[in-house]
């Protein structure tokens, strides 16, 4: 159809440790290649995608813990291939205080969008998706009563993230934050 296909995987169904689907990203990446090639798709023509890439599968760890295991699976992800990296850092590990405060969130996500610029090269760096008003990975099992945000909570989000990756010295990566 003279378009690319956006292939994603989440990161209970794709991790370093094979996921619910029993495939690490790099296997994953191969078996949508193979595909591909059956399909007669051109691999310029395929964008992989990871989805909610974060703390999820580590939630009854602490936080930390459970972050060293997100940054593992980010890089995994991108040094495998994937282009487009939903970070999502909004998931409540064993040691956090609830409601998670948006200033860990934000840290949360700098720390994983490190991770993963330490192992781009070239010309193929990630671009970053933020935001967490979607249903959970594996979609919704029931009401979730989700609350639209506000134009000023997003204005006040976007400011917190660009001041965050910013100061962390992430600045060309800002620049491919959607």
């Amino acid at each position: 159809h003279n378009t690319f296909a956006l292939i994603e995987s989440t990161s209970n169904q794709v991790d370093q440790y094979g996921g619910y689907t029993g495939m690490t990203p790099t296997q994953f990446v191969s078996m949508v290649n193979s595909l591909a090639v059956e399909e007669g798709l051109p691999a310029s023509e395929i964008l992989l995608g990871g989805d909610h890439l974060g703390p999820n599968s580590w939630r009854k760890r602490t936080g930390s813990e459970a972050m060293e295991e997100a940054c593992r699976l980010v890089e995994q992800y991108v040094a495998a291939g994937y282009r487009k990296i939903h970070l999502d850092a909004s998931f409540i590990c064993a040691d956090d205080s609830v409601p998670l405060r948006a200033e860990v969130i934000v840290k949360r996500c700098v720390d994983m969008a490190r991770a993963a610029e330490q192992v781009t090269t070239g010309d193929d760096k990630p671009i970053y998706v933020i935001g967490t008003e979607v249903p959970v990975p594996g979609g919704v099992t029931e009401d979730e009563a989700i609350t639209v945000t506000t134009p000023d909570g997003v204005r006040t989000t976007l400011a917190a993230f660009q001041s965050a990756f910013v100061n962390s010295g992430l600045e060309a990566a800002w620049k491919r934050v959607i």
